[in-house]
């Protein structure tokens, strides 16, 4: 009976707790910078901070370099960098090594773009980061490794041998 009672106790803790996470996910998610002057919306910009980060050290990036990058969907990627060719930030080539590859870089003003938003992210950042002091900021960035990685195993366990459910 006893073990029974704390069973149940355990399992509404872990049912509390999870709702706790899921609404804070949700807050952050919220929270996310809609910043000013950007023009771009959160995958746009993620698309167009990672184009930039791949070509540090050469002129163009493979599209699959950019969909290894980012943990979206290979479409979700395809739609970024039509939204920001649109714009003029990227532009779009055949590789002529290879014409089944797609090249991508960012053109002038789209460096120009990555620039603004960046800085005003870092802004944003800095100052949350100031606010926390930086034994709390890294106190929480090992949680949320330990938190993914503990996650990653579950899902591993759980979902990737076809008995659960693949949008976990």
């Amino acid at each position: 009976m006893e073990r029974k009672k704390a069973e149940n106790e355990e399992s509404e803790r872990i049912r509390e707790d999870q709702r706790e996470l899921i609404h804070l996910i949700g807050r952050i998610k919220r929270l996310h910078p809609q910043i000013k002057d950007c023009d771009l919306n959160q995958g746009d910009l993620h698309t167009m901070i990672a184009i930039g980060h791949e070509m540090r050290d050469r002129d163009f990036v493979r599209v699959s370099d950019i969909v290894q990058a980012l943990p979206v969907p290979p479409p979700a990627v395809s739609r970024s960098l039509r939204n920001l060719e649109l714009k003029g930030y990227t532009q779009r080539s055949a590789d002529p090594g290879d014409r089944r590859n797609t090249l991508v870089r960012l053109t002038e003003k789209g460096w120009e773009k990555c620039g603004q938003c960046r800085s005003q992210m870092d802004r944003f950042f800095r100052g949350i980061f100031l606010r926390m002091g930086q034994e709390n900021v890294r106190t929480l960035l090992d949680s949320l490794a330990q938190l993914m990685d503990a996650a990653e195993a579950e899902k591993a366990e759980c979902c990737d041998k076809g008995k659960g459910d693949e949008n976990i």
